[in-house]
């Protein structure tokens, strides 16, 4: 895989597991307070998110 499509690929990851890190801290600070579907759609998105990309990197990575 070429470098810059590497980079291009990893930011996603980067991105939703920088907020996979947060997420917790953003619930114990009351962000979504009284609003649970917000709350189960963003973790929904963040985790699954990454894990779709995690999956697509490996499945394409000798792929050019």
């Amino acid at each position: 895989m070429k470098p810059s499509k590497l980079i291009f690929n990893l930011l996603p990851s980067i991105l939703t597991g920088i907020a996979g890190i947060l997420w917790p801290i953003w619930v114990m600070d009351g962000a979504f307070d009284d609003a649970i579907i917000p709350a189960i759609g963003s973790f929904i998105a963040i985790y699954g998110g990454f894990v779709a990309n995690i999956v697509w990197i490996y499945k394409n990575w000798d792929k050019k």
